[in-house]
């Protein structure tokens, strides 16, 4: 798993749909039915993620939301990122 720290500004009621990471794009799928990546801040709104990449290959993602607007903003951040395990 990797921690990373990549912010994207979203509008109000938007979530993250794609990101770039590595040389790669990240297609955002939906929701995923884990949730061992997120954290307890208690600040922000959480999300995790099953994102295709340009690869092929499928990642779960971890995002947290700001809940509140910086300079009138609002931001998505990927916290982290690791490939899916296929069960």
């Amino acid at each position: 798993m990797n921690h990373i720290q990549l912010r994207y500004e979203v509008g109000e009621d938007e979530s993250l749909k794609v990101f770039e990471l590595g040389g790669l794009t990240y297609e955002i799928l939906g929701e995923s039915r884990h949730r061992d990546l997120i954290t307890g801040n208690p600040f922000h709104v959480h999300k995790q993620y099953t994102a295709k990449a340009s690869d092929g290959r499928l990642y779960e993602v971890y995002v947290y939301y700001y809940s509140k607007y910086e300079n009138g903003k609002r931001f998505a951040v990927v916290d982290a990122i690791r490939p899916t395990e296929e069960t």
